[in-house]
């Protein structure tokens, strides 16, 4: 079993490294695997998870943390940045870390100069795009996989790499979730709904 898991990572790796626009993801029960279809390429996948990762190494480190209460999220290279800053000193330093990031195309700065978010509040805004995500993947007209769902105090925010039709599917099924009060779209268009990986470079 431990074989057969290994196995599936190493694949998984190399597609990733090979820019394959597919996810394999192997799943221990029955030893099958689920094939997602992924609009960005595995160099671009990579590169998001190094924004996010790096976006918090390097805020954490400005001497700055403790006037934030923030997410990054990383779609197609473009980040968008979430929660709460102490003033408006700190909203801007933080993106202004977060766009000198190498790679970085833009950013998008939602933070809100405010007290910051309880605990409580943070669980229901996970449980909310919990619900978003699992009412894209039953509904028509998007496939789930194509949409990043962020949720920061009942507003929801979505990315990804969309048709028009898509992006209007996804708001509509967004907006009839329980406990959203608002949908900001973050997409970027693609005329071909095909798999469009690393579309704008």
């Amino acid at each position: 079993m431990k074989l057969r898991i290994l196995s599936c990572c190493i694949l998984t790796l190399s597609l990733l490294l090979q820019g394959c626009p597919l996810l394999i993801f192997g799943a221990a029960v029955g030893g099958t695997a689920m094939v997602v279809n992924e609009r960005r390429s595995g160099e671009v996948l990579i590169a998001d998870e190094r924004i996010e990762l790096t976006s918090n190494l390097r805020l954490r480190a400005s001497g700055h943390w403790e006037r934030l209460n923030l997410n990054v999220t990383s779609y197609n290279r473009i980040a968008l940045l979430t929660g709460q800053a102490a003033n408006d000193e700190a909203r801007l330093l933080a993106e202004k870390i977060v766009s000198e990031i190498p790679g970085v195309r833009g950013v998008s700065n939602e933070l809100v100069i405010g007290p910051f978010s309880t605990f409580g509040a943070r669980s229901g805004d996970s449980f909310t795009t919990t619900q978003v995500k699992a009412r894209l993947v039953t509904g028509n007209g998007v496939n789930s996989s194509h949409v990043k769902v962020v949720t920061e105090a009942s507003v929801v925010y979505l990315m990804g790499l969309v048709t028009e039709a898509e992006s209007d599917a996804a708001a509509k099924t967004a907006a009839g979730t329980q406990g959203v009060t608002k949908v900001v779209k973050y997409f970027e268009y693609i005329t071909d709904p095909a798999p469009a990986a690393d579309l704008k470079k």
